[in-house]
């Protein structure tokens, strides 16, 4: 294997070469991290050096003495994780590294160094698939690529087992429908977002369906908007134009997309991380008194009257407020006449001496309705 191999292995957007072009060709036989400043005196021939960059203590010298004891060892290359101790290769050792052929590889922060230990270990072992203890069925794979648990190696093997393009840009999806078993789920997407998108199952639930969409004669995935006519169900979607190997994270936004988006946006048809992003943040780092004294100023009073007198103030003025202040739309979402809508409001208005009309009392009430649904996810 060489080091052009090995960066075959690893997501591009991930690596980049800084220097040494003209030594790609060199062979990699083992990985090895760097933890201590003097591993230039037993480093084996062959090896591809990767670390953080502490051990140089930014001592540019010292660095450029480490890139000739490499390339005088017959090193395969060096790879050093940018920005955090280093926010890039120093000049000096780049025209080294350029002189004596030797590559030099930029990583990404995000990376883990271990994965790219792991991808060449994986890689050496042959394309057998033994080094996984055993075949993986194509929902076994998706499975584990969705809970992180494959190297980049791994990823880059199964995804060509089963012909998937590691190029193609995906979005990660929860549906959510009461029959969903029942659903021509892949026929459903073919109709909303054209016949060339690919649709991945990775489990199903007995109301849910988990899984990615991708786009293989697409360089990007379509502008999700919410306007999209999807009418089975709910769709919750993940970050999207991503890649394979970020299957994970936008699978990730797309749970979070369904817990926060059932309540914030209860009535759409479609949600998008990009939409319940604020309203997730606002959760993770929400002041629980501070916004428990705004549910008690605002919604709370609604709370208790509705109680008392077995009416729908909060149910309304929430519809409300979710349909953008459009009174003839909430009392569809309500299955009511306007009137109906028009009255309740007016009496929770007369009631509370509100204004809807006034956008600091209207502000209150809807960061206490958001702060209200926040504290009453509900766990699924």
């Amino acid at each position: 294997m060489t080091v052009q191999d090995l960066l075959q292995l690893l997501p591009s957007s991930f690596i980049k070469v800084a220097a040494g072009l003209g030594g790609l060709d060199r062979e990699v036989k083992l990985v090895g991290i760097m933890d201590a400043p003097d591993i230039g005196d037993w480093v084996k021939p062959g090896e591809f050096l990767v670390t953080t960059g502490y051990p140089l203590h930014s001592d540019v010298n010292r660095f450029c003495e480490l890139i000739i004891h490499l390339a005088q060892a017959d090193c395969a290359g060096f790879g050093l994780k940018m920005r955090r101790y280093w926010n890039e290769f120093p000049e000096e050792v780049r025209a080294l590294a350029k002189e004596l052929r030797f590559p030099l590889i930029e990583i990404a922060p995000t990376i883990n160094l271990a994965d790219i230990v792991d991808a060449i270990h994986i890689a050496q072992k042959s394309e057998a698939t033994a080094y996984l203890g055993g075949s993986l069925s194509l929902s076994e794979f998706l499975l584990r690529l969705r809970n992180g648990h494959l190297s980049y190696a791994q990823i880059r093997y199964w995804a060509n087992e089963y012909r998937i393009d590691l190029n193609q840009p995906i979005v990660a999806f929860e549906l959510k429908h009461p029959m969903i078993n029942q659903l021509p789920i892949g026929r459903c997407f073919e109709e909303v977002f054209g016949p060339d998108v690919i649709v991945h199952h990775t489990m199903e639930q007995s109301n849910l369906s988990v899984g990615f969409m991708s786009f293989p004669h697409r360089r990007t995935t379509p502008l999700i908007l919410n306007d999209i006519p999807w009418q089975w169900g709910t769709l919750y979607l993940g970050t999207h134009g991503l890649s394979l190997f970020d299957y994970g994270s936008s699978a990730r936004k797309a749970e979070v997309t369904r817990y926060v988006g059932s309540v914030i946006r209860p009535h759409a048809r479609v949600v998008t991380y990009d939409d319940i992003a604020p309203f997730a943040t606002l959760r993770t780092s929400l002041d629980v008194e501070r916004a428990h004294s705004i549910v008690e100023k605002t919604i709370l009073p609604i709370v208790e009257y509705d109680q008392q007198h077995h009416t729908d103030w909060l149910p309304t003025l929430a519809a409300y407020f979710d349909m953008g202040k459009n009174a003839q739309e909430a009392a569809q979402v309500l299955n009511t006449h306007k009137n109906t809508v028009m009255y309740r409001l007016n009496r929770i208005q007369e009631h509370f001496s509100w204004d809807l009309s006034d956008m600091p009392t209207t502000f209150k009430l809807y960061l206490g309705l958001l702060f209200y649904r926040l504290q009453h996810l509900p766990v699924d």
